[in-house]
């Protein structure tokens, strides 16, 4: 589906300002995900448009995201995914590139169901290796000499908070996925997340979505791209998704040359 068609729809919503939205950050929050097609997220716009605002920089709604991520070399952060344990993490940095706004991330998700996420800003000068050593250390039981670049997630986002500004929902679309060696785009696929610290049944997308039958269901961008990726990494605990995903879904996959 066009791309125009979702900025045609987004351009009608009213907008809000980064700066309004600081106290619907939550860096503390409950993440609840949704998964759906192309088709299903413009009836979840039009229905969204009286209760939700969308952000705007600049007069850009929909900004591209950019993250490489780090793992151990034994995948250690996707195996913990996998296998649903507890206490597990994420490791990126990611690149705001419509504004060119650069952090090290890392996402930790406790044993409450809780996502915390800590970061630091990367500014024109850099920051140094010991720095990012630092970080890595304090937010994650991992090393950053242990860790090295498994892949890089790119996709659009367009943010939304709430009327009542007690909630923030993120919709991303034309998800791809890469390596050293292969590039690999869903198209057709759409992930949208509610943000907020109470319960998903009290956030007022649910309603929206509950009418048009859309039902919450788990997704790692990091994850499912090493699955996609890495053919040799276990995965059975994915397969009933993916079989779901591609049910409205076109992967397109394509070869990248290879750099002794």
């Amino acid at each position: 589906m066009k791309s125009e068609l979702f900025t045609s729809v987004a351009d009608r919503f009213e907008p809000i300002a980064l700066q309004q939205m600081d106290k619907v950050s939550f860096l503390s929050r409950k993440d609840t995900k949704y998964v759906m097609s192309s088709e299903q997220l413009l009836q979840v716009l039009e229905e969204m448009m009286s209760k939700y605002h969308i952000l705007e920089i600049d007069g850009i709604r929909e900004f591209t995201y950019n993250s490489s991520y780090l793992d151990t070399n034994s995948f250690g952060m996707y195996m913990a995914h996998h296998n649903k344990r507890k206490n597990r993490y994420k490791c990126r940095m990611r690149v705001y590139e419509n504004t060119g706004l650069t952090f090290w991330e890392i996402k930790h998700k406790t044993n409450r169901n809780i996502t915390t996420k800590k970061r630091i800003k990367i500014n024109p000068e850099g920051v140094s290796e010991e720095q990012i050593q630092a970080f890595i250390h304090s937010h994650s039981p991992y090393q950053y000499t242990a860790l090295e670049p498994k892949l890089v997630s790119r996709f659009k986002r367009m943010t939304f908070v709430n009327n009542k500004m007690t909630e923030r929902v993120t919709i991303d679309r034309e998800l791809s996925w890469s390596n050293s060696k292969n590039e690999i785009h869903l198209d057709g696929l759409t992930i949208v997340e509610v943000k907020n610290d109470c319960k998903a049944t009290l956030a007022e997308l649910y309603p929206i979505l509950h009418k048009l039958g859309i039902r919450q269901g788990s997704f790692s961008k990091y994850t499912f791209g090493c699955a996609l990726l890495y053919s040799h990494l276990k995965h059975n605990m994915l397969k009933t998704k993916l079989s779901y995903i591609n049910q409205f879904c076109h992967a397109s996959s394509s070869q990248h040359s290879i750099h002794a």
